[in-house]
Formats: C-alpha cells, structure tokens, sequence
C-alpha cells in the first residue's frame, strides 16, 4: 500500500512556487484532497497548504515574482485564503491552530485528512503520509468516511460534497455514511446560500451528473432547499413516461443533459449557453408552477394554465432566497422559466413572422437558444419528436443572423413622437415605438415619413385621450 509522496508527484509549478517560500516559513504542510488525488493516480486541481507562519508575508513573497489572485473564504470550519497563481496555479492557505492532529480531526473525509511535511519534502525529494484516520486505505479503495462521527453535523454541506466526491472521484459510500447523511439532510438548510451553490454547480457542471442529482434529490436533501420539490413527488403529471411531477423534472433534466453532450452542437450549432448548472437546474424547475395551476376540464382532463409565468416567480424566488443567486442570474431562471413554452406554441404556427421571433428574441433577453434547448429537453422527456421545435430554432437562429449587425431600432425617437402628437412622457411613447418597430420588421415602414404617417393614423387622438 502507498504511503509516501515523491516530489514529482507534484505539479511543478506548484513545487517551483513552494520553493521559494520555503525558506522563508516555519512549517508548511500540504493537506486534503490533493494527496487524496494523487493515492488515486488523478492531478489534482488544487493545493492545501497549512502553516504556522504569518499567511500575509507568504502572500507578499508570492507576489513578488507572480500575478497573484486572491480570495478569502471564511464561512467554513477551516476558513482559507484561494491564491490564483499566474492564472491556473492554485494553492489554498490556511494557518495552523494547535497541533496538526487537531486541524486534521476538524476535516471533512478521512481521504481529505491526510498530511506531508512539505518542508521534508523539498530535503529529501519523498516523505511519509501522515494518515491518523485509516484516510490512506480508504483513498485506496475509494470509500468515503467521515473523519468524526460529528462531521456531518458540523457542517452539513458535506453531504453535498460527499456526493461531488462520489461523482467527480468515482468514491462509493458506506452503509454508515449513507445513514449518517440521512440522519441529518434536514441540516442543510441551515447552510448559507451561497456556499450551498457553490458545491451545487460543481455537481451540477459535470456532463453526467443526472445519476447523483437523481440520487441527491430522490433522498430528499434538497427538499428543504427548492422548495415544491416534496409535494411534486405526490403530485398527479401522467406525461408518460413519468407518472408524478418529480419524475418529468428529473426526466427533463435528464434529457437536457443527453442533449448537450450528444446532440446540440450538431443540430443547433456551437451555442455560448449562459451558465449550464443554472439551464440544469431551471430545467428541473420549469415546471413547478403546476403545482399551483391545477384547473379540471372536466373529471379526467384537466390544463395547467399560465404555469409557467407563476412557475417563473416562484422559481426565481427559490434560487434567490435559498440559493442567494445574483440578481443576474436569478432572471436568467426567470426568463427560461417564462418562456419554455413559447417554442412549444410555435411548433402549431410553422412559419413565424419577423414580428413573432422579434418578440421572442426580445423576451428571452440574449437567452433565445438557452430557452429553445430546455423546450426541447422538455419534449424528449415525454418522447416527443423535436423535428418542429428544430425547425423553430433555425428560423431563430437566422433572423438573428439578419439582424446581429443593425439593432432594430423606432425610425421616430421618443422626442419626435412626442412632438408629433404633442404629448407629454408617458409610458404609452414605449408602447408606440414597439408597434414601429413591428412595422419596420413587417416591411410596411421603411422611411421617416412612413413612420410618422403611421403614428397619426393610428395615435392622432392620443392627445385628446390622454387629456
């Protein structure tokens, strides 16, 4: 069984950094997932490194001979300072409290809590592991133990990151642990927002991350969190294949995620998608407005109108409230939200209008292919053939093109309308330049004159009215 580490088994740009503070410090030791990395043959992403000297003088000493990026991250058991170093060299550094036993008692997974001197290291090319958990066998393995029975319950986000570690390391959970997160899912809850999303979008990021989200939410760790998901595993969809509401979520988000690993580049072309962990999670979530809009026809059929504008506030609402996203982001799940049924409704018409894609593109904000690719994550999940949908995309896709190189603009400014009806600011000079607009993209205005003629035509008693 291994139980040393060789110097070359460090990324030497990292071993090159270490190097020139090593001198300069007391004792450095490197900690965590990094050795854990490296028992199991994979580069780590980053290093921690755990000393008992001043952090801001070995920041100094970094700085003078590199472009340093730096960020505090404090709302954790063993808060730390992220170092970017030269743009994709990074070390995590965090000061030693007490004896090394003891921070080491404080982390997260056995596999996480193992230890090297780094000082020997740089002596003698190789050192020993200190394992004071049994983290070395485990890593051998690939089974994941709380370092503590408390470590749960001392921070509950680690049931989040159990599971990142199962999907992103392939690391199996013990009966143990199994039960142990379960005992205490309801914790989760009590985690800040953000550090919630933080270790959701990086299970959320992995292009296959269906089988643990299905597992993460089946448990029941998020119910506390998006809010609606326990009622929708009651809740009555029969959209087969799914029988319930969650099934058809999680079948959307599925297919959602089968679709852009396999499919989207060829039949939509290369898409800058926003954000995709957030597209996930809005596809999981498109549909919660259901739950609320349940209206009988009669006493087998029934509709679900305008879920998805209740659906898109309340989703909004989820992620912003529990999630603490950014109000950016946060109206990006509104608008796919909102609109994951207007491509759907296209599909009846065939050949859109300038006028109707124009609105499109305008609703979706910069977001009308994002918006496409959840409808069409959503017809997969009942079965349904796309053909129409795609048919919906390259009209998009070309009007876009048409007009990517002039923004459509009013032929008459807010100051001329105003003048020519002899009106004073209001809303409606908005909505008079959206039916300009509409004309112009309809062919039926193409010249100042035209556009003033319209706008008497049709608003010249605007001023009476308006009186």
């Amino acid at each position: 069984m291994k139980n040393s580490v060789e110097i070359k088994e460090i990324d030497r740009n990292i071993i090159n950094i270490i190097k020139e503070i090593t001198p300069l410090c007391g004792n450095l030791y490197l900690v965590g997932g990094a050795l854990r990395d490296i028992l199991n043959g994979v580069k780590p992403d980053d290093y921690d490194i755990l000393t008992d000297y001043p952090t801001d003088s070995i920041i100094e000493k970094i700085k003078r001979n590199h472009k340093v990026k730096i960020a505090r991250i404090e709302n954790r058991i063993n808060p730390l300072i992220r170092l970017d170093i030269d743009n994709g060299n990074i070390l995590d550094l965090s000061t030693l409290q007490g004896q090394l036993s003891d921070n080491l008692s404080t982390r997260d997974f056995t596999v996480n809590s193992l230890a090297i001197s780094i000082n020997k290291l740089i002596k003698y090319d190789k050192t020993e592991i200190i394992d004071l958990f049994g983290g070395i066998e485990h890593a051998q393995h690939r089974i994941l133990f709380p370092t503590t029975e408390l470590s749960l319950k001392a921070d509950p986000l680690r049931i989040l990151r159990a599971f990142r570690i199962k999907l992103y390391k392939d690391y199996i959970f013990p009966e143990t642990l199994s039960l142990d997160m379960k005992k205490h899912r309801k914790l989760i809850a009590n985690v800040k927002g953000e550090r919630l999303w933080m270790e959701l979008k990086k299970i959320l990021n992995h292009p296959d991350s269906y089988p643990v989200f299905s597992e993460i939410v089946n448990g029941k760790f998020l119910d506390d969190i998006l809010v609606g998901v326990e009622k929708m595993r009651n809740f009555e969809h029969n959209k087969a294949p799914a029988k319930t509401l969650l099934e058809h979520s999680l079948y959307t988000y599925r297919r959602l995620e089968e679709f852009l690993n396999r499919d989207a580049k060829r039949l939509l072309g290369n898409i800058d998608y926003f954000n995709i962990p957030i597209l996930k999670l809005s596809a999981f979530l498109h549909d919660i407005g259901k739950l609320y809009t349940k209206r009988y026809i009669n006493e087998k059929e029934f509709h679900f109108y305008n879920h998805e504008i209740i659906g898109a506030k309340i989703a909004k609402d989820i992620v912003k409230e529990k999630l603490s996203f950014s109000n950016i982001n946060a109206k990006y799940v509104e608008i796919l939200v909102a609109n994951h049924m207007r491509p759907h409704l296209f599909t009846k018409i065939g050949k859109l209008s300038d006028h109707a894609i124009y609105r499109f593109v305008r609703d979706s904000e910069g977001h009308p292919e994002d918006v496409i690719t959840l409808s069409i994550a959503d017809a997969l999940s009942t079965n349904s053939k796309i053909d129409k949908l795609l048919y919906v995309a390259s009209q998009v896709n070309d009007y876009i093109e048409k007009n990517s190189k002039n923004k459509i603009e009013a032929l008459l400014n807010g100051k001329e309308i105003m003048e020519l009806l002899s009106i004073s600011p209001s809303k409606v000079i908005g909505e008079i330049k959206e039916q300009l607009i509409k004309e112009q993209i309809n062919g039926f205005i193409t010249s100042k004159e035209e556009a003033k003629h319209f706008v008497l035509k049709k608003f010249g008693n605007l001023h009476n009215e308006l009186e």
